[in-house]
């Protein structure tokens, strides 16, 4: 049984959860990995900042477009290597860091990925 106190009657309320963005930003890496194109429609760009910069840096090209994302890579175009330190948000998300690793593999050039958030 749950009892609330405190309040003399409840009403109902529209509520919609924000995107997770650890699963939006596994979706966008893995469109830079394999190439094509994706739209992540109700995606918040605020919350993924820091991705979004370092997959424009690796040659993905990022648009957003009423509160979408469209994540596109053409197959052909070659993957740069970047630098990446995890860091608490806005910074990049240290549950991102396996995904970039894996995109960086594929990537030319070296890539150092550096853990701050829990360095040991």
């Amino acid at each position: 049984m749950i009892r609330i106190e405190g309040v003399e009657r409840l009403h109902g309320v529209r509520y919609r959860i924000i995107p997770d963005r650890i699963e939006t930003g596994t979706w966008m890496i893995a469109t830079a990995m394999v190439g094509g194109e994706l739209m992540l429609e109700g995606a918040r760009a605020e919350h993924l900042g820091a991705l979004i910069d370092k997959l424009s840096e690796t040659n993905v090209t990022i648009e957003k477009r009423n509160g979408s994302l469209r994540v596109c890579r053409p197959a052909t175009q070659p993957l740069h290597a970047v630098d990446v330190t995890t860091l608490p948000f806005p910074g990049f998300p240290t549950d991102l860091q396996a995904q970039m690793m894996a995109l960086m593999a594929v990537s030319r050039g070296v890539s150092v990925l550096t853990e701050r958030v829990y360095p040991e």
